[in-house]
């Protein structure tokens, strides 16, 4: 009895701060306000229906459903759900380092289930919660005045994450979507807080701003990581791009003082070094399988062996290496909406290939296991000297060509292996084509093979146009209102790096539609965060201190 009263509590608190949220946001734009309470009712009614008719396995739909109240078209939710529900019953949550998918996700989940009971329904509350919170920062960020003008990028920021239906439908599953991009929210909002970093002149009240946004920025980062530990990386490199380029932009502005340019730049490298530091707790072992093998070789030169050169070249190499292996499991899963790529060569070419890659990969890991061994036993004392340890011999790579025995029926998927550079750049030009065009308009124009579907690619079609609609619009709005941006550059260019390289990322890898239909929510996202460098709130020129009696100059 008790139990089952704290969750109704903390229920009834979760949707008080529902309703105050959506009042809070009314009260600086009607539109904004409204699209929000939309969206409420929308996310409600979609994600009751659908638990409803799967759960009572009711005759609407029955091929897509599945028992227990979920659905095929969002199948990773079940796996989600059980893995969550048995943290709870355990009464404890799963470390970052383990080897469950999204740990991070799941222990989230997992303690709001602690909080409001265990259920499938739990996760559409769960993102409902999230997405209220989102929409708050955005408005904040933005500070709308009631003024549709004005507010425009706002409102068409909002509108774009709120109506978008892959979103709108993955929201109603316990998927990690929405925490996803709630903490993307989060690291854009955190980087926004960091613009001090690069004025001439700051007071005590900025660097309480500038300790709020490196918590932020940190917390978004291992939350990421931890979800997924890829976009992690791409976050924390888009995060060295842009707080790089402040820097180098505040330090070819000579007007300001020297030593708080100094400041403000050892401030951004040590907020680098904390990212850094969440990512590699969230990543966990898929960090130690490519970045931290790499940089213990640099920290153990003496050990490793190698050049330095050769050191650092290995971690591009590595993630290469990575890609191209998850691709190659991507093309070979099958799935009735897998695409396939005919790139010219043979299926035995593409076999050879991959099984290259294996090759490579097992040979690395190999290497790896020695190099831990000899700084283990480095660290034991077992040896006299550092001489005295003999370094690894170096990973032996594969040959290009494997023998394929002339029997054997090699799969037409291993026509989509890409082989040559050329082959590996059509496939990034087929894959961002697949990210943003209709992908019914991509198989009548391009040599691309796509089964199945369940009668859902109209809708992936409408969801692609809805996404590019969306997009154009708010680049056009930060090229029409580029003036108001200033300061916020940093926000920009941070959104932008995240995006393009997401989707060069998911082109070439994702081969399954279904998945890349999901997923591309992480290319468009960012872009639609941006609104918020174009709030015409600008920023305080601040001036250098004057002496008693004398009058500031005008600004």
């Amino acid at each position: 009895m008790v139990g089952q009263v704290s969750h109704i509590l903390v229920a009834l608190a979760a949707g008080w701060f529902i309703i105050a949220a959506y009042r809070w946001i009314r009260s600086r734009s009607a539109v904004v306000a409204a699209i929000v309470a939309a969206t409420i009712l929308g996310r409600l009614a979609l994600g009751l229906a659908l638990f409803w008719v799967s759960y009572l396995n009711l005759p609407i739909a029955r091929s897509l459903q599945v028992s227990g109240g979920f659905w095929q078209v969002a199948l990773d939710a079940t796996g989600y759900y059980q893995m969550a529900a048995r943290a709870v019953d355990a009464g404890r949550l799963f470390p970052l380092d383990h080897s469950v998918p999204a740990p991070f996700f799941i222990d989230t989940l997992a303690v709001w289930m602690m909080a409001v009971g265990v259920s499938p329904a739990s996760g559409m509350f769960l993102n409902l919660l999230l997405y209220v919170t989102l929409a708050v920062m955005v408005v904040w960020s933005f500070a709308p005045v009631n003024d549709i003008r004005r507010d425009l990028p706002c409102i068409v920021g909002v509108a774009a994450y709120s109506l978008s239906p892959v979103i709108l439908f993955h929201s109603s599953q316990p998927l990690k979507d929405e925490l996803s991009a709630f903490l993307l929210g989060l690291a854009c909002l955190g980087i926004t807080m960091l613009r001090p970093l690069f004025d001439q002149y700051r007071t005590a009240r900025d660097w309480w701003a500038v300790a709020g946004g490196t918590v932020a920025v940190t917390v978004a980062t291992l939350g990421t990581s931890g979800i997924r530990w890829y976009f992690g990386f791409v976050l924390w490199g888009a995060l060295v791009v842009a707080l790089g380029a402040g820097v180098v932009l505040a330090l070819l502005d000579r007007r300001g003082p020297r030593l708080a340019l100094l400041k403000g730049t050892a401030a951004a490298v040590l907020v680098l070094i904390a990212a850094f530091i969440a990512f590699r707790a969230g990543a966990g072992p898929f960090y130690r399988v490519v970045i931290g093998a790499n940089l213990d070789r640099l920290a153990m030169p003496h050990q490793t062996g190698g050049s330095f050169v050769g050191r650092i070249a290995a971690i591009p190499h590595d993630l290469l290496n990575m890609a191209q292996m998850a691709r190659t499991g991507f093309v070979m899963s099958g799935g009735g909406t897998n695409l396939v790529v005919p790139l010219g060569h043979d299926a035995t070419a593409g076999l050879n290939e991959s099984n290259r890659l294996i090759e490579t990969q097992h040979a690395t890991a190999a290497y790896r296991e020695a190099e831990a061994a000899v700084r283990a036993a480095s660290r034991r004392g077992s040896a006299t000297s550092h001489e005295a340890i003999a370094a690894p011999a170096s990973p032996v790579q594969p040959s290009q060509e494997s023998a394929t025995p002339a029997t054997l029926t090699v799969p037409d998927e291993y026509r989509a292996v890409p082989i040559t550079t050329q082959e590996h750049l059509q496939v990034v030009a087929t894959g961002i084509a697949i990210v943003f065009v209709p992908v019914s308009l991509v198989k009548a124009v391009a040599q691309v093979q796509i089964t199945g579907g369940r009668g859902l690619l109209s809708i992936a079609d409408l969801d692609t146009v809805f996404l590019d609609v969306m997009s154009l619009a708010v680049l056009i709005l930060l090229w029409k209102r580029r003036h108001m941006i200033g300061d916020r550059r940093v926000l920009v260019l941070f959104g932008l790096v995240v995006a393009a390289t997401t989707a060069v990322l998911l082109g070439y890898v994702v081969t399954n539609f279904g998945t890349l239909w999901r997923m591309r929510s992480l290319v468009a996202v960012p872009l639609w965060l941006l609104v918020s460098a174009l709030s015409p709130r600008r920023a305080i020129r601040r001036q250098p201190p004057t002496a008693p009696g004398q009058v500031p100059a005008a600004t």
